[in-house]
């Protein structure tokens, strides 16, 4: 299903978006002819006015023909047939008199001289240099998007009558028109009015903060009996809520382990395993491969639960619901660069046309820490300092870094190792509060050692970007592979 971020190639500050609600979507679409003789309805409690039809009724059964409530791939079937229709509705892209028409596609991507991180990295564009109209489906939600108040209505009306020429029920009492700041759309409440900003309802955040501190009494009563069904309904909302705040996204992982950690299989941690790890385990008499009949009442927390809870509870408190960028405000981007994998470290912050570089050795009791720890650390240091900068508010930062573990950790969003868990929360946090939409990505050492990062460690400060290089001109990302080889890819590809 689509979340908001789906939405973000169609949008841009000034878009407008309006919803259409699809009526009774399963009725709208027919049932498998091989189930409807197993989908009986009683009509034994239902006349009809005509005495010729009740003489000729055979059975007080009928079949029923439609998709039903209940049914397990009701929804499946029902956004399938949505999307098929949606290939009609959508149009000739070529066609000018189209609402939904696009010319070509283009991209802006961190790299180029020209990139704007205000503006989407992939978008269909118009004739006149407009963003396309689109349309997006959540069951039985649509939400259609244009760059000013017409072109969402034409696309609106479009999807509308196109509908119901297709035979689906468009509830038309249901529509909304199109606006900057619409309502609630899967889950997040998009606001293009002064950029571009998703955030949900109070009541919906105040329900997710109580159902985390109420988790966190759980812990604190009993974690060998917290009650599954309630943590089960627990999570549905909190997974609901971080539709919109992807960073509680990893946060959850223990509240999945915890509901499942009764099944066969799972280890102590709660992970499943496979292969020859669970032959060994179940050898050891460490796992056990007996199913239970049912669903036991109570589930036993497991080890990283309390760590989770707590970074939600970190994450979460604010008593109003923070606004979260979807993309950057401002046109700077900021770049920030670092090793400290010896005994000093080394930062550059690349914004504005202005570099900045930090270098400084270790103290003792970092240096006994892991390299991974420092790594996240220096880079973290950083960053923390960067968002005390009231002009650093809804900025892009580009994190690069050489350290693997860094970059899985971020994206991750956890660690099995506790200082560099909180580090990465640090980060999280930081970001969530200052409105930084901060951005990891792995580059190799012998790009850190052009950007001249590797030897400002060493107190080398006359190489890359220190020596008055463009920080873009290392990271080329809007390159492909065969670009940065200068053609060498497409030519080996050639000659298989």
């Amino acid at each position: 299903l689509p979340t908001v971020d789906t939405t973000l190639r169609a949008l841009e500050q000034g878009s407008m978006s309006a919803d259409i609600d699809i009526a009774e979507i399963f009725l709208n679409f027919m049932l498998d002819p091989k189930f409807r003789p197993y989908c009986g309805v009683d009509v034994s409690g239902i006349r009809s006015d005509d005495p010729l039809f009740e003489q000729e009724r055979r059975s007080t059964w009928e079949a029923w023909c439609r998709l039903w409530m209940g049914q397990t791939d009701s929804p499946y079937l029902a956004v399938q047939c949505m999307l098929w229709a949606e290939e009609i509705i959508l149009g000739a892209r070529g066609d000018e008199s189209n609402p939904f028409h696009w010319a070509r596609v283009e991209l802006n991507l961190p790299g180029d001289k020209n990139y704007d991180p205000s503006k989407p990295w992939v978008a269909k564009v118009t004739h006149d240099d407009h963003l396309a109209a689109d349309v997006f489906l959540y069951v039985d939600d649509a939400s259609t998007v244009g760059h000013n108040f017409e072109a969402c209505w034409r696309a609106t009306r479009r999807y509308a009558s196109m509908c119901n020429w297709l035979g689906v029920q468009d509830a038309a009492r249901k529509r909304t028109m199109p606006s900057m700041t619409p309502g609630p759309w899967a889950g997040t409440m998009v606001d293009c009015a002064q950029g571009l900003d998703g955030t949900v309802t109070q009541a919906k955040w105040t329900k997710g903060r109580d159902q985390v501190k109420e988790i966190a009494a759980m812990l604190e009563e009993n974690p060998t009996e917290m009650p599954r069904e309630r943590l089960e309904r627990i999570r549905g909302f909190l997974v609901y809520l971080s539709r919109t705040y992807t960073d509680m996204v990893p946060y959850l992982k223990g509240i999945h382990l915890t509901l499942d950690s009764w099944r066969a299989g799972r280890d102590y941690a709660g992970w499943k395993l496979t292969g020859r790890a669970l032959v060994a385990a179940v050898a050891e008499g460490k796992v056990t491969m007996e199913q239970p009949d049912e669903a036991p009442k109570m589930v036993g927390a497991v080890n990283r639960m309390a760590s989770d809870v707590k970074a939600l509870l970190y994450l979460m408190e604010s008593e109003t619901p923070p606004s979260r960028p979807l993309r950057a405000k401002r046109r700077m981007v900021a770049l920030v660069v670092g090793d400290a994998s010896g005994e000093a470290k080394g930062a550059l912050l690349c914004r504005a046309g202005k570099v900045e570089y930090v270098t400084a050795e270790w103290t003792e009791s970092a240096k006994q820490q892991s390299s991974n720890w420092r790594e996240a650390t220096n880079l973290v240091d950083r960053i923390e300092e960067l968002a005390e900068d009231e002009d650093a508010r809804d900025m892009e930062v580009i994190i690069l870094t050489d350290n693997e573990v860094f970059e899985r950790t971020f994206w991750k969003g956890s660690s099995t190792v506790e200082l560099l868990h909180e580090t990465m929360l640090r980060l999280r946090r930081t970001a969530m509060r200052s409105r930084l939409r901060a951005l990891v990505y792995h580059i190799s050492g012998e790009r850190m050692k052009r950007i001249g990062v590797d030897g400002l460690s060493r107190g080398d400060m006359y190489e890359g970007v220190l020596a008055g290089g463009d920080p873009l001109d290392y990271v080329p990302f809007n390159e492909g592979a065969n670009a940065r080889s200068v053609g060498r890819v497409e030519e080996w590809v050639k000659s298989w």
